[in-house]
């Protein structure tokens, strides 16, 4: 019987096996030319979460690159061009650079063209997999060039230190919210219409987070019978099956206590701010929107810091590598508690605990500590 299997990497790498027997794997090739590419600052990943390999690609005065690699077993692998010259906080996160899904199997050549100012854009060819994502491509190109020029925007308002309420940025942020609704509506729509896709299941996926969950139960249930029995969507069933915290984490109820560890290695128990109004900002170095909303969140904290407000980082990273999280941290400037949900999270799971279902999530705790306000996404409503 054949056997499909597909690994998901939320953040950069996934593999989908579909063999019938293991074997010693097979060597491809990626080739082409990224126009405008900076020297050194082009990468290539393999690998999920703790196993995840990235290698530089060379490229030369032209941007253009060659490289080999082998995948284990007979696979289609997917693996991730990336751009880390570009640290944009709406395309992957500032941590991550920008970044090019390709698809490979069998041996197969694929090539790859496309320029620097439009990266997440450039085209893959070589295999059917590849034509199937440059549709989807296709489709939310115009968006995706909007979204960088809006990021550029508000990166250089945040390098002038303008106010993060003022009307240039909350004109950029509104841009970038419809923009983004925008590209979660195109994304509903290919899912619904190529539901055997195999890039498909990873933008469902992508936007699992970002839709309600009957809007996600709906377009599980309009996925292929052979990819909906993949192991990749178990992760996207636990999201539809986990209601065990469910209504726990709800305004009005006391707020589930729990220790953890900060950046420094200092124990953090949330029962120790009693008497003080606390809030946890659920993000990650990887999600752009949470990154957005921290310049909001400086300003309320200088503000109210002196009244009593303590803020709780709790940052889901998908893997347990510090090292993307505290550059983020540094980069952002928090001056807040930082703690990593991956960290321990096998004793200690605070995004489940607290049923996040997507970033940023704010929740505000009052000085009894009951939950008074939980907030997902961004714009002002979620830093005021």
């Amino acid at each position: 019987m054949r056997r499909l299997l597909f690994i998901l990497s939320y953040v950069l790498v996934t593999h989908i096996a579909c063999s019938q027997k293991k074997d010693a794997g097979y060597t491809y090739t990626v080739k082409g030319k990224i126009e405008g590419i900076p020297t050194g600052k082009l990468f290539y990943s393999t690998g999920e979460g703790d196993d995840m390999k990235v290698k530089p690609v060379q490229t030369d005065a032209n941007g253009a690159f060659e490289f080999r690699d082998t995948a284990k077993g007979n696979v289609l692998e997917v693996g991730a061009l990336m751009d880390l010259s570009q640290d944009t906080y709406f395309n992957g996160g500032a941590s991550m650079g920008v970044r090019l899904r390709l698809f490979v199997m069998n041996g197969d050549v694929i090539n790859v063209s496309g320029t620097r100012k439009e990266f997440e854009a450039a085209q893959a060819s070589g295999n059917k997999y590849n034509e199937q994502a440059m549709e989807y491509t296709a489709k939310v190109k115009d968006i995706l060039m909007k979204l960088r020029a809006s990021s550029d925007a508000i990166q250089k308002m945040m390098l002038a230190q303008e106010a993060a309420d003022s009307p240039n940025m909350k004109r950029e942020e509104n841009e970038t919210e419809k923009l983004n609704t925008q590209k979660r509506d195109i994304t509903i729509q290919f899912i619904e219409q190529h539901p055997d896709y195999p890039i498909s299941v990873y933008l469902l996926s992508d936007i699992s987070v970002s839709v309600d969950m009957d809007e996600l139960k709906h377009l599980y249930g309009k996925l292929d019978g052979n990819i909906k029995s993949l192991p990749i969507v178990k992760d996207i069933e636990k999201q539809i099956n986990d209601t065990q915290y469910e209504g726990l984490t709800e305004a009005g109820l006391v707020a589930p206590d729990f220790v953890k560890k900060d950046m420094d290695g200092k124990t953090i128990r949330l029962s120790d701010y009693k008497g003080k109004y606390v809030l946890l900002d659920f993000w990650g170095s990887w999600c752009g929107p949470c990154r957005a909303s921290h310049p909001h969140l400086k300003e309320m904290y200088e503000q109210y810091k002196q009244d009593g407000l303590v803020i709780i980082g709790v940052a889901e990273e998908r893997t347990k590598n510090k090292t993307a999280w505290l550059k983020a941290i540094k980069e952002d400037g928090l001056p807040w508690i930082q703690i990593m949900n991956d960290e321990g999270k096998e004793k200690s799971d605070i995004v489940t605990v607290y049923n996040i279902k997507g970033f940023p999530t704010k929740i505000l705790i009052d000085k009894e500590g009951k939950i008074i306000w939980r907030f997902t996404g961004t714009g002002m409503a979620a830093s005021t």
